[in-house]
């Protein structure tokens, strides 16, 4: 082989290996969601925890969801975790409700909790993490959230 071929070849893997590397790199988040990553990631700092949503590779999008799913966390060998939150949910939502049902998806897709409809004498889920409102009353608010969030990362 002659010496221009070698450099043509050692090149050419070079280029193929780089782009593969940035797109294996390349994660998504729909920028509507981007401050609830950063605020989940920010949120688990403060208790001692550090979180790289980017780094553990889980994406975030808005999509419509079927039924009356407002988010779920899609787990997939062959890609990246994916927080999908229903965009029409998102779009009426609060500020608050949209930072309940993020951390929550980031709850399954990152910390891998699954869903716990623990219930206090009054019928108040006790975790971010519970499944349905049928089982127990959600009462994620302002006074109630540092609760719910020592809760979620302990």
């Amino acid at each position: 082989m002659s010496k221009l071929a070698s450099v043509i070849m050692f090149c050419t893997f070079l280029l193929v290996s780089c782009v593969k590397d940035e797109e294996a790199a390349a994660i998504f988040v729909d920028e509507s969601l981007q401050m609830y990553f950063t605020a989940f990631e920010n949120e688990a700092l403060i208790r001692g925890l550090a979180i790289d949503l980017n780094g553990a590779r889980i994406e975030g999008i808005l999509s419509d969801l079927p039924g009356n799913i407002s988010g779920r966390c899609q787990y997939n060998s062959d890609r990246p975790r994916q927080v999908q939150i229903d965009r029409s949910y998102f779009h009426s939502a609060s500020n608050l409700r949209r930072e309940f049902i993020v951390f929550h998806e980031l709850g399954h897709c990152y910390l891998n909790r699954p869903h716990l409809d623990n219930q206090d004498s009054n019928g108040i889920c006790i975790s971010i993490m519970h499944g349905s409102s049928a089982l127990c009353q959600n009462a994620y608010s302002i006074a109630t959230r540092e609760n719910y969030l020592n809760e979620l990362f302990e």
